[in-house]
């Protein structure tokens, strides 16, 4: 009898909850990241949190889920500021042009009208001509690298949703294993209350 109440007394200890660590931190622009790593060198920027009461509870996952959510957004704001940084590389470049050939129309403008037709406004035209075939050369390399850029976001945030629906698949089959022990736990403890009983 005393085997038989010890072995009761185990089953009535809840099985040990895995714990699982996620990592939160706060980058210089004010960004909130979760990560399954240290997302920061320093530890004093870096906040653990431990998600095992959330199993406990019945509500596994959530952490994590919260973490793959601002991971997807981390994904797409990183892809909106390279597509920002580009434009604004691509902006200066025409700005500059097109400051280029307002000033060559103004000197153009500024001519002598008994000057029409002589090498210096047939160089002018020629300089007016090159700036324009500039800009076009320019625009077409802006659509090549805003494409690739695009397609670059997609393959990453591609990878990242499988990532997250193996995990969550993961995440599922942890729920059903630990449901399961728990059941055949409350199983076997039952019928050992009932040899109990039986042999008093």
């Amino acid at each position: 009898m005393r085997a038989l109440s010890i072995l009761l007394a185990s089953l009535a200890t809840p099985l040990p909850v895995m714990a699982q660590t996620v990592f939160k931190c706060t980058e210089p622009s004010g960004t909130t990241v979760y990560s399954e790593r240290p997302c920061a060198t320093d530890p004093a920027k870096v906040q653990t949190i431990d998600t095992s009461e959330s199993l406990k509870t019945g509500s596994g996952g959530s952490i994590a889920e919260q973490a793959e959510f601002a991971q997807l957004n981390q994904l797409r704001r990183d892809c909106d500021v390279r597509t920002r940084e580009l434009r604004e590389r691509y902006a200066a470049q025409y700005r500059r042009i097109a400051k280029a050939i307002a000033s060559i129309e103004k000197q153009s403008a500024g001519m002598d009208y008994r000057l029409a037709g002589t090498p210096r406004q047939s160089q002018l035209r020629t300089e007016i001509a090159a700036l324009a075939s500039e800009r076009d050369e320019i625009k077409a390399s802006e659509t090549l690298e805003l494409q690739t850029s695009r397609q670059q976001c997609e393959l990453e945030i591609e990878a990242e949703l499988a990532r997250q629906a193996t995990a969550q698949e993961e995440r599922a089959e942890a729920k059903r294993l630990a449901d399961k022990a728990a059941a055949d736990q409350a199983a076997e403890k039952k019928r050992l209350e009932e040899i109990a009983a039986k042999n008093k």
